[in-house]
């Protein structure tokens, strides 16, 4: 897998059901936004591993903890599921990854 089939974007949703082991990962990247489908208890434990603070009481996803996170994403070898995600600690959704500030726009991300 080439780097051109990774995705960037923020975490809008993460719709999942403990009962059925489903879930849907929204995120939005630059063509809008893609509802990723994923395995519900593996995406949970791996969000909570890579931003913390994830798993609320009842099993619950604290979405407020995700909501806006930036992350690269690539779909499973079949494109249908979610292959794999990293947290994106610094980047700009305009202009891309940047160091102590985006260079383009100038803006600084929390």
């Amino acid at each position: 897998m080439g780097f051109d089939s990774v995705k960037k974007g923020r975490i809008v949703a993460f719709r999942g059901t403990w009962g059925s082991g489903l879930a849907t990962l929204e995120i939005e990247g630059e063509n809008g936004v893609d509802s990723v489908h994923c395995e519900n208890a593996a995406t949970v434990r791996a969000l909570e591993a890579a931003f913390g603070d994830v798993i609320g009481p009842g099993h619950t996803v604290k979405i407020d903890t995700l909501k806006g996170q930036p992350i690269a994403y690539t779909m499973g070898e079949m494109g249908l599921i979610l292959g794999s995600f990293a947290r994106i600690s610094e980047y700009c959704m305009e202009c891309g990854p940047f160091e102590l500030g985006c260079r383009r726009c100038n803006k600084k991300e929390p």
